[in-house]
């Protein structure tokens, strides 16, 4: 008996898993990398970001001219911004159960590189990027993005 209360109270005592408040959360990703000055922009909140935080659907993230960041979606694409970046999660839709899902993401300025994940891989050209000149529709692999600042 004392057992079983001791794991009922450590059941409510710890926190709930990363991974069972994402998938409640929402969460596409998470930085992985953050160096320099990096901004996660939700709504009308602009929050200096921290390693390990979580990216949602709508999010931008900005770095300036010493930030970089890296960004790991649920789908295991990985995702570099560098500086002087405005990148935003237009979309984001995985099923980790199919491997299936969408992803559109806006880069309005900076530097891009993206190795795709599961998405591409099982859904070719479900993976979009979109900049103020061009639509790149990813069929999977790495590729690189360059808009700059006077686009």
């Amino acid at each position: 008996m004392k057992r079983i209360v001791f794991l009922l109270c450590a059941f409510v005592a710890f926190p709930i898993s990363s991974a069972w408040a994402d998938a409640a959360g929402g969460a596409a990703g998470h930085l992985k990398r953050v160096e320099g000055s990096v901004w996660i922009v939700r709504g009308t909140s602009r929050t200096a970001a921290q390693l390990g935080a979580a990216v949602l659907e709508h999010d931008v993230i900005e770095t300036d001219a010493s930030g970089q960041a890296g960004i790991t979606f649920n789908d295991n694409t990985q995702v570099s911004l560098g500086p002087k970046s405005h990148f935003t999660v237009e979309g984001y839709k995985y099923d980790a159960n199919t491997t299936k899902g969408n992803f559109l993401a806006k880069l309005k300025r900076g530097t891009l590189f993206v190795a795709s994940g599961d998405i591409t891989h099982n859904n070719p050209g479900a993976m979009q990027v979109q900049t103020p000149r061009a639509v790149a529709a990813v069929r999977g692999t790495h590729f690189l993005v360059k808009v700059p600042e006077n686009e």
